[in-house]
């Protein structure tokens, strides 16, 4: 039986884990053989056998029942990984079964999918007895904040813009050296990251991108066209180059040196690993088709970030800038972002709807406002 789905296939170096290339095959498709598994695609075009028997495969399932299913071949010097994706659930389940016979390693605990619907059972109404959870803490802060950013006038809400204010600090230049300041603008970004990379002593070394195709269609390209850096210097990690290693997107360092020669940037990463970080291609494709690509250093200045960028990241400490917020719930993305409240420092107070700063679109608040009494 065949498996149609998407392949990504990621090769790394065994020593490092450090990412060597990737490649994606979004027409695969995946053919059962004896002791292991034959791939095929069209476009790119690929025909490789998987031995899961003799080469020891690593089965990663736990996303099987969903369509999901990783193979990961560890070698003393390189290391091969399938991300299987996007195909169908009952035939990823009997692939993970087939390659778990074939001698594959099973890795993972399974999760099954969403059962499928059922008539509603009555609920019971929740003990008047909290349960606590060391996560509750993180829950009521982000339900607090979608409160804050929605403008909702509970007292809930007020309270905690009361307690949100109490972490203004006007001259927050001077707080904890690892918090990140985080803007809606990207002009406030530039200049704190270019003073604050001014004030560093030492040579400056500069990286200009080598860019194919048109200039217009690397606006959106997260590395930029020209790159300054130096010893000291806070860089953000902008590309997933070593999931083993944790050297993911969003990972932050410190420069502590560059490489004699090729003058490569030696970046220590708060997880304690330290990368000499190299050149990578970032492409700009639709419908499979690259229009352009810009080849840079992965990497991008770090004093500051604008709200835009920060979504999906997590800091421990971070200076907000809320004065200038533009868009409907920018704030909560701002907000949200620091893990607690004592990381949390304000550049200026946080204010209700009528101060201007928290701005929430009037259908959202209609709708809370008509399922406020269930």
């Amino acid at each position: 039986m065949a498996v149609r789905c998407t392949v990504e296939l990621q090769l790394a170096d065994g020593p490092t884990g450090r990412n060597l290339s990737t490649t994606l095959y979004p027409r695969a498709m995946i053919i059962r053989r004896r002791g292991g598994l034959e791939l095929m695609s069209d476009d790119p075009p690929l025909h490789k056998a998987i031995k899961v028997q003799a080469h020891k495969y690593e089965v990663y399932s736990s996303f099987a029942a969903m369509g999901k299913l990783a193979l990961i071949r560890r070698e003393r010097t390189r290391i091969t990984q399938f991300n299987l994706r996007e195909g169908d659930p009952d035939e990823m389940v009997a692939l993970r079964d087939f390659c778990i016979r074939s001698g594959g390693i099973s890795k993972s605990r399974v999760v099954a999918a969403a059962p499928a619907p059922t008539a509603r059972k009555p609920v019971a109404a929740p003990p008047s007895t909290p349960v606590r959870d060391r996560r509750a803490g993180v829950k009521r802060s982000r339900s607090a904040l979608a409160d804050l950013t929605n403008s909702s006038q509970s007292p809930g809400s007020a309270a905690m813009i009361n307690k949100l204010n109490e972490r203004y600090k006007p001259n927050s230049d001077s707080d904890s050296d690892d918090a990140i300041h985080i803007f809606s603008h990207n002009d406030d970004v530039l200049r704190t990251n270019t003073r604050a990379l001014d004030e560093l002593g030492g040579k400056r070394f500069n990286y200009v991108s080598a860019d194919r195709g048109k200039t217009e269609f690397l606006s959106a390209c997260p590395a930029q066209a020209k790159l300054s850096l130096k010893k000291n210097a806070r860089v953000l990690l902008i590309k997933t180059l070593s999931p083993v290693r944790g050297l993911v997107n969003g990972s932050r360092g410190i420069v502590e040196g560059f490489t004699p020669q090729s003058n490569l940037p030696i970046v220590r990463f708060s997880n304690g690993v330290t990368e000499i970080i190299g050149l990578e291609e970032f492409t700009v494709s639709v419908a499979d088709t690259v229009l352009a690509s810009r080849r840079q250093l992965p990497l991008a200045l770090a004093w500051a970030i604008s709200i835009h960028k920060s979504q999906g990241l997590s800091f421990d400490a971070a200076v907000l800038d809320l004065s200038r917020v533009f868009e409907f719930g920018q704030a909560y993305v701002a907000l949200s972002r620091v893990r607690s409240l004592e990381g949390l420092r304000l550049r200026a107070r946080v204010r209700d709807k009528n101060g201007g700063r928290l701005l929430a679109d009037a259908r959202v608040v209609d709708f809370y406002e008509s399922i406020s009494g269930y």
